[in-house]
């Protein structure tokens, strides 16, 4: 990771020493008698060591250990990337040409995918990123319950007010395009951090009012950005982006009571009701009321729900027909209104078996990845 640091911190101070060097109105500068030319090599010679010797074949090392073992391969049972080394490296440019920089990020991608179920079941940090991947891969409605959820507080952390808690919240709001909230929790986060504003706080509120067609908050946020020697190409890279948005007209957010509230399940229910072809918002309200084990309010939420996106015979995912089973007993039309698989239905005598029998405890282990496991 230092080598890629020296690289990247080395090609702006080359650039640092040629403007001096081109502008006899300044004072001459030298770093022991070299010349930005003359530096510009080491750095291109730094450059050339960590492709041969930092290089892993799928991502950058993070080091090599006293005993010259590395650290961050492919090789190693634990700690096999480290996101330090891929970022300084790739904005360093070492590989470029090569397609190595793109190849790193691809890896990253790939092992951080989703955080494993056994990770997620231990930690109420890494549980909350891991359900808020299955939201963006529509996946939430097939594999939740394998991450350890324990209630619909386990989507959003409603009573931290650390910069990682805020951060996730942002990050949240802005997958259920939610910009206002994007923006509260932006602003909750500097002030709860220590070290005030950041770059990734910065980033998201130009983004985030770029979307919105904001032009003179969008460019507030990347003017600051672009005296950043780190994030002044990143925020070049949006001035068309700022130029198109000039004379529209912003799409603010409409916001109405019931945004005004914490409560995620009312929330959620607004946004289903906005945008009632969205199956997100309908599966973060259904799964969130799972999560609760509220089956007084998941019945009447689905079959609002079922107008919309299970009218015409879709399928309907396997968590909310283990939870209409549930609700069957005292709503007899369920079984008329929604075709239940026959694989859920035999299923669900087998549940009822094991419970008749006392044998509950049995549920997680022959179906892991259930409601019924979950709710008894």
């Amino acid at each position: 990771m230092i080598a890629g640091l020296y690289v990247f911190v080395g090609n702006e101070f080359v650039k640092l020493l040629d403007y001096l060097e081109r502008h006899p109105g300044h004072v001459p500068v030298q770093q022991e008698g070299r010349t930005s030319v003359e530096i510009a090599k080491w750095v291109r010679r730094m450059s050339s060591s960590v492709e041969k010797y930092g290089w892993d074949g799928e991502w950058f090392l993070r080091a090599y250990d006293a005993q010259s073992e590395k650290v961050g391969s492919k090789e190693c049972e634990e700690g096999k990337i480290f996101i330090e080394p891929q970022g300084f490296c790739v904005m360093a440019g070492i590989g470029k040409e090569e397609g190595i920089a793109e190849k790193a990020l691809d890896s990253v991608n790939e092992l951080l995918e989703l955080t494993p179920p056994g990770v997620a079941q231990e930690s109420f940090i890494a549980r909350r990123f891991a359900l808020l991947a299955l939201i963006e891969k529509g996946r939430l409605n097939k594999e939740m319950f394998l991450y350890g959820v324990t209630s619909a507080e386990d989507f959003i952390f409603k009573d931290h007010d650390e910069p990682l808690c805020r951060h996730f919240n942002s990050l949240f709001f802005r997958s259920m395009n939610m910009p206002n909230e994007v923006i509260r929790q932006s602003f909750q986060q500097q002030i709860q951090s220590t070290f005030g504003t950041n770059f990734n706080v910065l980033r998201r509120l130009a983004v985030t009012n770029l979307e919105m067609k904001n032009y003179p908050l969008a460019k507030k946020y990347l003017d600051i950005l672009s005296h950043s020697t780190v994030m002044k190409s990143w925020a070049e890279e949006r001035r068309p982006q700022l130029e198109a948005i000039k004379n529209v007209k912003p799409d603010f957010e409409q916001r109405l009571d019931q945004f005004y509230s914490a409560d995620l399940l009312v929330a959620m229910g607004a946004m289903a009701d906005r945008y009632p072809t969205e199956r997100k918002y309908a599966d973060v309200l259904l799964c969130a009321l799972l999560a609760n084990k509220d089956g007084n309010q998941f019945y009447p939420a689905f079959k609002v729900i079922a107008e919309r996106q299970y009218a015409h015979g879709e399928p309907i995912p396997a968590y909310y027909e283990q939870a209409l089973m549930l609700v069957a007993p005292s709503e007899p039309e369920v079984m008329q209104l929604y075709k239940i698989s026959q694989q859920t239905q035999d299923a669900f005598q087998n549940v009822m078996k094991l419970l008749n029998n006392g044998q509950k405890s049995q549920l997680p282990n022959l179906l892991p990845n259930s409601f019924w496991a979950y709710f008894f």
